[in-house]
């Protein structure tokens, strides 16, 4: 089962209309076909039922439209936040720094930051540690910047006074 398989599921289940559901999805409609036979002989039975030049969801495919919507609606959110996280004009930062950087240098950078950005909105996630640990989550991903003593040996990493 694929994710084309799920949309093409969904929308020829609202439009109940094989060529109009393809010309919707803009795709012919032998492959809008296909890929409902496909997704049958997956399920291992019959989604549609032909009721005159229409389909209707039979009995089981009203069950698994309400799974197929659910997860196309999850993915569209997790498209929506990934692109507003990543945007030119929005996102999120996670910052890693140690303890004696919290009191006044971080929000002086972020305040900073947010001044010379008015137009832009981004959350930021912060969290403190000792330098092994922000290193640590550095190489991991967990951070985007972090602001740490240098340590000699980091081949990987670029230090910033």
């Amino acid at each position: 089962m694929n994710l084309n398989q799920l949309q093409y599921f969904v929308t020829l289940a609202h439009m109940e209309h094989y060529t109009r559901a393809a010309e919707k999805l803009s795709i012919t409609q032998p492959s809008l076909s296909h890929a409902i036979s496909s997704l049958e002989n997956e399920l291992g039975t019959y989604l549609f039922e032909k009721q005159g030049r229409n389909v209707v969801l039979t009995k089981y495919g009203r069950l698994f439209m309400e799974y197929a919507e659910e997860a196309l609606s999850i993915l569209d959110a997790g498209i929506r936040k990934t692109k507003a996280m990543t945007s030119e004009t929005s996102g999120h930062m996670d910052m890693g720094y140690i303890y004696t950087q919290g009191g006044e240098f971080i929000p002086e950078v972020v305040k900073g930051f947010l001044n010379e950005n008015p137009d832009r909105e981004v959350e930021f996630g912060f969290h403190n540690g000792v330098t092994e640990d922000i290193l640590k989550g550095i190489r991991e991903e967990k951070y985007d910047v972090g602001f740490c003593s240098m340590k000699e040996g980091q081949k990987d990493l670029e230090f910033f006074p």
